[in-house]
């Protein structure tokens, strides 16, 4: 079996400590690196060009733009090529990705031409509003010619529902195996001057902006400390920000390396965006704020208010712990099942070497 992750990725040093998935550390990085640079001459050749004039009028109604949709196939048809080199020499019987597979389309794509099973983890939120799992419905008849994984292996019951919801997922590629960090000591001592910020690649500047204007005029935050974690696939641009950033502050503002979990446990207050370790904070009975980002737009059917406040750049008021509630807590006790290892064996169905 083929696990492909971040090096240090949460759920791969999971598994390489307990020996449940033999996990193969291999120079795919240097694939997908490549890919966009021989996407970029196949567009400068116009080799998807015909492609997409020829279907305009599906593109339109998706809402791509002809130049959109020639460089997407160009991007697709160089990633086919070397990823077709690359999977042909490996040959994997499984394929398990702990990492998104939206936007590894060519990946996939050449392992269902191989005939390999290939199955997604998940690793972060998963409602109708993350654009990743959520299809326009005009391309729900082309669902058995899209390329997504085989079967999904989801932390618990309230996300497999929240994924169904699209209408676009069967349940039955969907399966419940639980969450590998669920064994964490809860009860930890927490700080209740720290505010644990959960960065995400993307809205780094919101969070910079925010922070720049909460320190500088919030009377809440003059006895607070603020520990930044960056998000896991992190560029190395936005990890320098933020040291320059924290210098400004060096008595406000950390960046960890910690676990987030041992963060989690440690802080009563997180600011984050929709990551799932918004929801995992509240497994920790930790707060939440979230700030501008697509939720304020489209609010899911499932998703409840009480979970977490929302809030924009400008806010400065309390950043203030405050209590679950009974109708949140049997909420959050859906969110997560204990891991399983064995039934994740049964699924993939290999022996461990």
């Amino acid at each position: 079996v083929l696990v492909v992750g971040d090096v240090g990725y949460r759920e791969v040093e999971y598994y390489r400590n307990r020996k449940i998935i033999p996990h193969i550390d291999l120079p795919i990085n240097i694939v997908a690196r490549l890919t966009p640079y021989l996407g970029k001459v196949l567009y400068f050749l116009s080799i998807a060009k015909v492609y997409a004039l020829r279907r305009a009028k599906f593109f339109k109604e998706i809402g791509i733009g002809c130049k959109n949709a020639e460089k997407t196939i160009s991007t697709l048809a160089a990633g086919f090529f070397l990823y077709y080199i690359f999977y042909g020499l490996i040959r994997p019987s499984h394929f398990l990705y702990l990492i998104a597979s939206y936007g590894n389309e060519a990946e996939t794509l050449v392992l269902k031409k191989m005939k390999v099973p290939v199955f997604e983890y998940q690793h972060g939120y998963s409602f109708p509003e993350q654009p990743g799992y959520s299809y326009s419905r005009c391309l729900h008849p082309l669902k058995a010619k899209m390329v997504i994984p085989d079967k999904y292996l989801w932390y618990g019951k309230y996300w497999e529902d929240a994924l169904v919801l699209n209408g676009f997922y069967a349940k039955e590629n969907i399966k419940v195996i639980g969450h590998p960090n669920l064994s964490i000591m809860k009860d930890a001592e927490k700080n209740k001057n720290c505010i644990l910020v959960a960065a995400q690649t993307g809205s780094n500047e919101q969070f910079m902006n925010f922070l720049h204007n909460y320190i500088d005029r919030s009377a809440y935050a003059k006895n607070k400390c603020f520990i930044v974690k960056c998000h896991p696939r992190e560029t190395a641009y936005y990890i320098k920000m933020w040291h320059d950033f924290s210098a400004k502050y060096p008595d406000k503002v950390k960046i960890s390396t910690e676990s987030t979990y041992k963060l989690l446990m440690r802080c009563h207050v997180m600011l984050t965006g929709t990551s799932t370790v918004l929801f995992e904070g509240l497994y920790f009975n930790c707060t939440a704020y979230i700030f501008t980002n697509y939720l304020m737009k489209h609010k899911s059917s499932i998703w409840k208010d009480e979970f977490a406040t929302i809030i924009d750049e400008s806010y400065i008021g309390d950043l203030v712990p405050r209590n679950i509630s009974s109708e949140m807590a049997k909420t959050i006790s859906l969110m997560w099942a204990p891991f399983n290892g064995r039934m994740l064996r049964e699924t993939l169905s290999y022996k461990i070497i």
